[in-house]
C-alpha cells in the first residue's frame, strides 16, 4: 500500500512485488535485485501487458481494473499479494523462466524448489517494483539508489521475520546491500571462475538469529556468467 515511486522508469500497469512464492511456507529463500519487466510485459520491445498472448504471472493494474494509482487500497493490496504468493503454485501459475536458473545452480544442488507440491523455496527481491529499462540500465544512479532506500528497512523486515534457514544472496549488488542492513557480518569462505584470466568471484557466509547467509558476486541467474564459475558454485553449495 506503499506510495509508487515516482519514476519513468517504473513498469506501466505494474504492481509491487513483495514476493515470488509464499515466504510464510518456504525454508528458504534466494535474494535478487528487483522484478523483470516481463513479469508484467510481453517483452523484446513490446510493453504491452501480458493477458493477450500469454497469461498474466501476477496482479496487475488491468486485473485490479484501475490506471496509473498512486498507490493501492488495503483489497487491492491484499489481492496483489495474494498473486505474488501464488506465483509457482497457484492454478494460473505462469512463472518466468529466469527462475530456472537460479533453480538449476542454487536451489536444486542444496536439495530445494520452487516449484509443484514440494516446494520449499521463494524468491525475494531489494526492490520490489519492476523497471524498463532493466536495472543494470538505468542510467541515472540516483534512481537507483531512491529505489534500494525507500526499500530497505520491508527487506530488513522480510529477512528478520520469516522463518528461514538459508538465505542465498545473489550478485554483488545483492552483497553489498545486504551488508549495509547489518542484518549478519559476512566471510569470505570460497572462490569460483570469473573470466578465464584467472579473476575469481567470492563465496561469502554469514548467520543471524537462526538463518545462514550465503552470497556470491557471480551472478547464478545471468546468461552471461562464466559456466565454469556456474558449475563451481553449485558443486560448491551441494557440499553445504
Amino acid at each position: 500500500m506503499a506510495a509508487y515511486p515516482e519514476i519513468e522508469e517504473l513498469v506501466a500497469f505494474s504492481t509491487p512485488v513483495v514476493s515470488f512464492g509464499n515466504p510464510q511456507l518456504a525454508r528458504v529463500a534466494t535474494l535478487g535485485i528487483n522484478p523483470s519487466s516481463n513479469e508484467f510485459q510481453i517483452g523484446n520491445g513490446n510493453k504491452s501487458p501480458l493477458g493477450q498472448f500469454e497469461r498474466k504471472r501476477l496482479v496487475d493494474t488491468e486485473i485490479l481494473g484501475i490506471e496509473n494509482p498512486k498507490s493501492l487500497n488495503r483489497d487491492q493490496a491484499i489481492r496483489v499479494v495474494e498473486g505474488c504468493y501464488d506465483y509457482f503454485t497457484g492454478p494460473e501459475a505462469n512463472p518466468y523462466d529466469w527462475f530456472k536458473r537460479l533453480e538449476k545452480f542454487v536451489l536444486e544442488p542444496a536439495g530445494h524448489t520452487y516449484f509443484g507440491s514440494k516446494a520449499s523455496a521463494c524468491h525475494l527481491d531489494l526492490v520490489q517494483w519492476a523497471t524498463d529499462p532493466v536495472w543494470d540500465s538505468i542510467k541515472d544512479k540516483s534512481i537507483k539508489k531512491e529505489l534500494l532506500e525507500d526499500d530497505k528497512e520491508f527487506l530488513r523486515y522480510q529477512l528478520t521475520s520469516y522463518d528461514f534457514e538459508v538465505v542465498y544472496l545473489n550478485g554483488g549488488t545483492v552483497v553489498k546491500q545486504f551488508r549495509e542492513l547489518g542484518i549478519a557480518d559476512l566471510s569470505v569462505v570460497h572462490h569460483v571462475t570469473r573470466n578465464s584470466m584467472g579473476g575469481t568471484h567470492e563465496v561469502l557466509k554469514g548467520s543471524a538469529n537462526g538463518t545462514t547467509y550465503y552470497g556470491w558476486g557471480i551472478n547464478a541467474s545471468s546468461r552471461d556468467a562464466n559456466k565454469k564459475g556456474l558449475e563451481e558454485l553449485s558443486n560448491w553449495i551441494k557440499t553445504q
